[in-house]
């Protein structure tokens, strides 16, 4: 094991940042997914189980499609004009060393 980490030591490098990453990323998604099963507000700070009964709520409420497709609609326009503006970006540059 010793010689593999002499010839390939990216992995050492690499585990920092993947700890980190890891953290980041997935301690809020744990918490909100922990916080969905509770009801609470802001100003009652005591959380009340609440189960199942969020999801139930919103799967039944009539305006469950109108917010998927807006979440769906608003995720699209964001990718492809994030990808717009970088490629404009990448193509002007690219004419700047030219």
């Amino acid at each position: 094991m010793k010689t593999a980490m002499r010839k390939n030591p990216a992995p050492r490098y690499l585990l920092p940042s993947v700890v980190v990453m890891t953290v980041m990323l997935g301690f809020p998604i744990v918490y909100n997914l922990v916080l969905s099963f509770y009801q609470w507000t802001i100003r009652d700070p005591e959380h009340v189980v609440n189960g199942l009964a969020n999801y139930a709520k919103i799967l039944t409420g009539g305006s469950f499609g109108s917010i998927l497709l807006n979440t769906l609609l608003w995720t699209v326009c964001g990718v492809v004009l994030q990808m717009i503006i970088g490629i404009g970006m990448a193509l002007f540059v690219e004419s700047l060393t030219k």
